[in-house]
This record gives C-alpha cells, structure tokens and sequence, in this order.
C-alpha cells in the first residue's frame, strides 16, 4: 500500500498507541504525539478508513482502532528508511 510519510507516521503513532492501551485513540492524542493539528488528523482518519487500515468508534470513549490490515504494514521498517 502506498501511502505519504504523513500518512504513516499518523497510522504507526495509532499502532503503537492502540498496542499500549488497546483502547481506540482520540485524534486530540494522536495529533499531540505527532504534532499535527487535530484537524488533520482527523481529515487522514477518513482516508485511512476508506483504506480498511482503521475504524472510528464513536462516544466519549472513543476515537480510533488500527484493523488487521494496518498492523500487517511493516510502518517501523519504513519510518526508519525516511532521510
């Protein structure tokens, strides 16, 4: 799958935090841990999900969720070739 450096800092950020608290990540603390503005954060969200790498969950408790298919990339291997 061929996404942007952005795009997989973001999803590597949901990995790893989903992996420490499996519980889904709001896009207020994906934004702080990849010092993007929330906004953008949830505008890559909805091109992710129409990717089949995350789901949205909804209410107070919610935020997103890595699938299967997002902890099938390789996205460490890639963020350590970045310049």
């Amino acid at each position: 799958m061929d996404l942007t450096s952005s795009q997989r800092e973001i999803l590597n950020a949901l990995v790893n935090g989903y992996e420490a608290s499996e519980s889904p990540m709001p896009a207020t603390e994906i934004a702080e841990v990849c010092d993007r503005h929330v906004g953008t954060i949830r505008n890559l969200m909805q091109m992710m999900k129409s990717l089949g790498l995350v789901e949205g969950i909804p209410g107070s408790e919610g935020g997103y969720v890595p699938t299967d298919a997002a902890f099938a990339l390789d996205l460490d291997d890639y963020l350590h070739a970045l310049p």
